[in-house]
């Protein structure tokens, strides 16, 4: 997930997040919600279920994955099951690219204010 991020306190741009990353989820085409949730040394998303959800309406309303349901093993709400139709990288640099255009965009919106105030 992007988060535009701006307009803040200069303290809270150097700010770290020391989340590892996941990168033997982000290898993975299929992962339960229980997957992405968790925070161990071999996933290591640390997201919490409302960010899961999410950022997993914004991957389906793309059509970039896919969602089943597996019966729990306990009384419960089903697993959700998300199965990549694309893979990770081609995500990432669709994401990219359309970033670099939003930010394309933006720049040239502050380059045009700064010739009207010359």
């Amino acid at each position: 997930m992007i988060y535009d991020f701006y307009g803040f306190p200069e303290d809270l741009y150097r700010v770290q997040y020391g989340c590892p990353g996941a990168p033997s989820l982000a290898q993975r085409r299929v992962a339960s919600s229980g997957d992405i949730i968790r925070c161990n040394p071999s996933l290591g998303t640390d997201l919490r279920q409302p960010e899961v959800s999410i950022a997993m309406r914004t991957l389906s309303s793309r059509g970039w994955i896919v969602s089943s349901e597996n019966k729990a093993e306990t009384k419960g709400r089903p697993i959700k099951i998300y199965t990549l139709v694309k893979p990770i990288n081609e995500i990432m640099d669709c994401i990219e690219n359309e970033k670099r255009e939003e930010a394309t965009t933006q720049l040239a919106m502050v380059q045009k204010l700064r010739e009207y105030i010359r």
